[in-house]
């Protein structure tokens, strides 16, 4: 089957399919920029520090994908799903905090337009408290034991990995899930080649199978593997010279894997500190991608995440950030490879529990300076 073959298959197939990616959370036209996790696609979501970029990752991708796969585990034929994440700046167990006040929220119904947050907003730092007075009680703590079951789904479908990681160890993670039987095989064609034979004074022609394609078994072709790196600069240096060479290692491994094999690819890199320093340049940018600028060119999507109140800005896409700091976050499409770039949108964030709204351009804005101003900001 050559690649046009293969390529009109992916066509029919997609007219056939429930999904062809898992739907992300934003309304009007920016739905159609950004429609979820595509298969077969590698973006970066880069932000000055302090911003919330791994949290943001964290909402869009980790939360997104699992939430969607828990909704569906009931199915008749339930979804396939497996998550790499690679926490090279928090421990598994801490990382385990941020996603059950995640849940906590989110299956107690989470935000109610009508009412407002009503849902129980408990914090890692409520969590691990070092003050007696704003510890949990012993209800609170029964409620977060309540999940064992549900992070036993969870730790099926996603796996941390916390140490240190190389280029070629992150590749090797990959392309050693994709080696089982189960999931797939790897389709080989025959190639020929001349070679001369010096002891004979003659061209030989030689045979020799080469890698074509991947085909999915049956229970998988409908899966999603995503990859989460968080974040990129993190990555070991291995055998490499200095940290920008080993961050374009890692892109050229992950731009194999997502040829090859067709995951969705996602990493955290932050804007380079002498960008951050200058005025213009408070804005993510794709010439301040910190490390390894050129690793842009790889990839499908570049995603920017600017808090507008901490550069100072009164008011930020009509939205005014004395009313509503520290809440707001303006997003930016930096790069599309298949669509349009330069498209900013902004987002309500609560980092206690990980999560972002988005505020298209219809939502009722008094309604969210009210929130803002009645949320507690956890200490």
């Amino acid at each position: 089957m050559n690649p046009y073959q293969r390529a009109i298959r992916r066509v029919e197939d997609n007219l056939t399919k429930e999904h062809n990616c898992i739907p992300f959370q934003f309304n009007g036209d920016m739905q159609f920029y950004l429609p979820g996790i595509e298969r077969q696609t590698y973006t970066i979501v880069t932000a000055n520090s302090g911003v919330g970029k791994s949290q943001f990752t964290d909402w869009l991708v980790l939360h997104n994908a699992i939430e969607w796969a828990y909704s569906k585990r009931n199915d008749e034929k339930p979804p396939k799903l497996k998550i790499f994440y690679w926490s090279l700046e928090m421990a598994a167990e801490v990382k385990a905090l941020q996603i059950l006040a995640h849940h906590l929220f989110v299956s107690a119904g989470g935000y109610d337009p009508s009412v407002g947050f009503t849902a129980p907003r408990i914090g890692m730092k409520t969590m691990l408290s070092i003050f007696e007075s704003k510890r949990i009680n012993s209800t609170q703590l029964e409620l977060l034991k309540s999940y064992e079951e549900y992070f036993d789904w969870f730790y099926e479908h996603v796996e941390i990995l916390t140490s240190k990681v190389s280029p070629y160890g992150v590749y090797k993670t990959l392309y050693d899930f994709y080696q089982n039987p189960e999931i797939g095989k790897n389709v080989y064609k025959t190639v020929e080649s001349q070679d001369f034979d010096e002891s004979k004074g003659e061209f030989v022609v030689t045979e020799k199978q080469v890698f074509d394609y991947y085909e999915f078994s049956d229970e998988w072709k409908d899966g999603y593997v995503i990859g989460i790196l968080d974040h990129k600069a993190l990555i070991s240096q291995g055998k490499h010279k200095d940290k920008r060479e080993a961050m374009e290692q890692l892109s050229i491994h992950l731009l194999t894997i997502r040829n090859m094999f067709g995951p969705s690819l996602f990493s955290v890199q932050q804007q380079s500190s002498s960008q951050e320093a200058k005025d213009n340049f408070m804005r993510p940018t794709l010439s301040g991608l910190g490390d390894n600028k050129a690793v842009g060119r790889d990839v499908d999507y570049i995603l920017g995440l600017f808090d507008p109140a901490r550069a100072k800005e009164d008011f930020c896409l009509g939205w005014d950030m004395k009313k509503i700091n520290p809440r707001f976050r303006e997003l930016s499409i930096l790069k599309s490879r298949y669509g349009v770039s330069n498209i900013t949108t902004g987002l309500f964030y609560d980092g206690t529990t990980e999560c972002f709204w988005h505020l298209s351009k219809d939502v009722n804005q008094d309604a969210w300076y009210q929130i803002a101003k009645s949320l507690p900001i956890e200490i």
